[in-house]
């Protein structure tokens, strides 16, 4: 574990003060600062030019919100795990269907389809269009655009493209 994130994670925290007035130590300050937060939103970068705060590049963006103070973080998903996120198996399938869809596979996964609805990226129909097409082997022509149709809006919305 990343002793950088932790200093990092607890100095944004509501425990940052008991930490640097040595109350606490590092690894106290730690187990309760990383309980404080959760995530507000994932996105992919396409800019290189953004890093966790534990100091290290990132594509994978996991955007946290400190549930007590309001505060926002950016995070890579591998620093994810260090913090406890309640989905963070669903999230690790999400960044790897972005990466499917930035090499134009034409594959959506049923937690990247309800992801984009959640953040309104795609509408009620489009969400059941989806995850009922999703299952099937093959499509008609029509469904078959309607498809390729959404993964463009979710590529688009996702910053995939």
């Amino acid at each position: 574990m990343s002793e950088l994130f932790q200093k990092a994670l607890v100095k944004i925290s509501t425990i940052s003060e008991d930490y640097k007035s040595n109350k606490l130590t590092l690894q106290s300050a730690y187990s309760l600062a990383r309980n404080e937060w959760e995530v507000s939103f994932i996105d992919y970068n396409n800019n290189n030019d953004e890093n966790c705060i534990c100091g290290h590049y990132i594509k994978n963006l996991v955007y946290i919100e400190n549930k007590n103070l309001g505060t926002e973080a950016i995070i890579g998903n591998c620093c994810m795990k260090q913090i406890n996120i309640n989905d963070y198996e669903m999230i690790k399938k999400i960044f790897k269907n972005f990466n499917e869809l930035k090499n134009n596979e034409l594959k959506l996964k049923k937690e990247t389809i309800n992801y984009a609805h959640q953040k309104n990226i795609i509408n009620d129909w489009e969400k059941s269009f989806c995850l009922d097409v999703c299952k099937k082997k093959n499509m008609t022509l029509a469904q078959g655009k309607k498809w390729r149709s959404v993964i463009d809006k979710i590529k688009i919305g996702f910053k995939l493209i």
